[in-house]
């Protein structure tokens, strides 16, 4: 997604940048992702067991429940996993690429409308005045496709008023237990391979020199020379900061004035959501922990030993994390001063203070706007 998107930056001839924000819970997150796939060997031996016994043919659900209790057989119970639909059929795919298993779907349950269900030697039930037939109950499931087809024609022919297959069969027949080997090499290799991407993606994101010249070498350009980027003409884009930027170098990229008084101005005008909170003094402002949490885009804050969570309101406002990559003692820093200069009216409560926008505050922003727009 990264380079689709950066790639559309400066098509026009005009100057662009391109911005990849990351932390290092994010590489936590990812390493964690291309590590531990969605299903294990327990899973996969669980299938094979099963069909072991003999092929299968039933129904997605119930051949789910069977895998997860096979595989988890002998497992503590903070240790068991159960995988879902979606998984089973990664694992399904994959045997069936490497020739362990073969599978396919087959008509399974059909809903109809006929004169009589008796018709169809007990195998259809009136459910709400429709016939309903679970094809997996005839002797193999090539009787079952010919029965669906036979249905099927008489559909067309007028002789059945509605048919609708809307539960399929699925099949599954080990081929090849031996060649498990062959699949659990290719997930190994998938891993690594996985693993390998995310590394290049990681020294991308820290890579000190010129990224242009990192991804066209990556891409397997033949020619890697540049010239014009940021690295070859010690160039820095607005947004080239870090946690110790002062605020006065962070305000042409985010812009934190306007969005705390517009934030501020915005708090003003919702006095209503103030009362819904349950709070029976007069509204003289919000605290520097909630102003600071909703721009930073954290939900949940300590008061003491006790773990609040800001208002939903709050948290579902567009300014809930819109000065995420500004750090806490900024945004306080830039309330104070915005008291100091008049702009904000800044009162002691309880064993902090609470902020509110003054109207000069308001003509300031209105300063601010009419700059922008003109």
């Amino acid at each position: 997604a990264y380079l689709q998107e950066s790639g559309r930056a400066g098509r026009d001839g005009k100057e662009a940048y391109a911005l990849l924000c990351h932390a290092a819970k994010d590489w936590d997150l990812l390493q964690w992702m291309a590590t531990n796939w969605s299903y294990d060997e327990n899973h996969v031996d669980g299938l094979l067991d099963l069909l072991e016994e003999g092929p299968y043919w039933g129904y997605t659900a119930e051949l789910l429940k069977e895998v997860n209790r096979l595989a988890n057989e002998g497992r503590d119970e903070e240790k068991r996993w159960e995988i879902g639909a979606l998984e089973l059929n990664q694992i399904l795919s994959r045997a069936a690429e490497h020739g362990v298993i073969e599978f396919d779907f087959l008509p399974g349950k059909v809903a109809l409308l006929a004169d009589d269900c008796k018709a169809l030697g007990g195998l259809g039930q009136v459910q709400g005045g429709r016939c309903e037939i679970d094809l997996t109950k005839l002797d193999g499931p090539e009787n079952a496709d010919r029965l669906a087809g036979d249905l099927y024609r008489d559909w067309k022919n007028g002789r059945i008023k509605l048919l609708r297959f809307y539960e399929p069969s699925i099949r599954v027949v080990l081929k090849d237990r031996k060649k498990k080997r062959a699949l659990r090499n290719w997930t190994k290799e998938r891993k690594e391979k996985v693993q390998e991407r995310l590394e290049k993606v990681r020294a991308y994101a820290k890579s000190p020199g010129c990224l242009r010249g990192f991804l066209l070498e990556y891409l397997g350009a033949s020619e890697v020379a540049c010239s014009g980027c940021l690295y070859h003409d010690d160039g820095m884009p607005p947004w080239s900061l870090s946690y110790e930027t002062p605020l006065d170098v962070i305000q042409n990229a985010y812009q934190p004035r306007e969005v705390v008084l517009e934030f501020l101005s915005w708090l003003h005008d919702r006095r209503e959501s103030w009362q819904e909170e349950g709070n029976k003094r007069p509204f003289n402002g919000y605290g520097a922990t909630r102003i600071t949490k909703t721009l930073l885009g954290e939900e949940h804050f300590w008061v003491g030993n006790e773990r609040r969570r800001l208002p939903s309101w709050l948290v579902q406002s567009h300014y809930f994390g819109k000065l995420a990559f500004v750090k806490n003692k900024e945004i306080q820093r830039l309330l104070d001063q915005l008291s100091g200069e008049g702009l904000v009216e800044k009162r002691p409560f309880k064993n902090g203070a609470v902020y509110r926008i003054t109207n000069a505050g308001r003509a300031e922003l209105e300063r601010l706007r009419r700059r922008v727009r003109a």
